[in-house]
């Protein structure tokens, strides 16, 4: 097809002349290119002489795709993104990668990483003690490990604070 032309074509071009080349593609097909249509399915790489074509990764089967896993103690680790210095602490984000939280403190010294494991004690009810921080001591992503509760409990305590 036309779209399969065009991204051969874009393939063998240097990259400065692949603009105007798409340019032209996209002035030529006209209204033939719907917005909505992806332009390919998988992604293309082109290392060496051939373009090769990346074909995508299926999620397996009966695995769900969530920010909290079971760890092998029985602990729930939990995926983070945080955001330090806000005016409060909340829940901003449950998505597949990781929970989004705001954190009412500075990053600094390790101050936000201690209101974090105190501001989770709270929302799951549980002791501060149950609640530690796994890895991403320096980082925005990190991951916590919480005990004495089930994934179910947790999922519907942060789902229900939820900004």
């Amino acid at each position: 097809s036309l779209l399969q032309e065009m991204q051969f074509m874009c393939t063998r071009v240097q990259p400065s002349s692949r603009i105007r080349l798409v340019h032209q593609f996209l002035f030529s097909v006209g209204s033939n290119l719907q917005p909505s249509q992806p332009l390919s399915s998988s992604p293309v790489v082109s290392m060496g002489k051939k373009a090769k074509q990346i074909p995508p990764v299926p999620t397996p089967v009966g695995v769900s795709t969530s920010p909290l896993t079971l760890a092998k103690n029985g602990n729930i680790l939990i995926s983070i993104t945080a955001k330090p210095g806000a005016k409060i602490s909340t829940v901003t984000d449950f998505s597949q990668d990781s929970v989004g939280i705001s954190i009412a403190a500075p990053p600094v010294d390790g101050e936000a990483n201690t209101h974090l494991v105190k501001y989770f004690s709270q929302l799951l009810g549980v002791r501060k003690s149950d609640v530690s921080l796994e890895s991403g001591a320096r980082s925005r992503n990190k991951v916590i490990s919480v005990a004495g509760t089930s994934i179910e409990e947790v999922e519907k305590r942060i789902r229900d604070d939820i900004l």
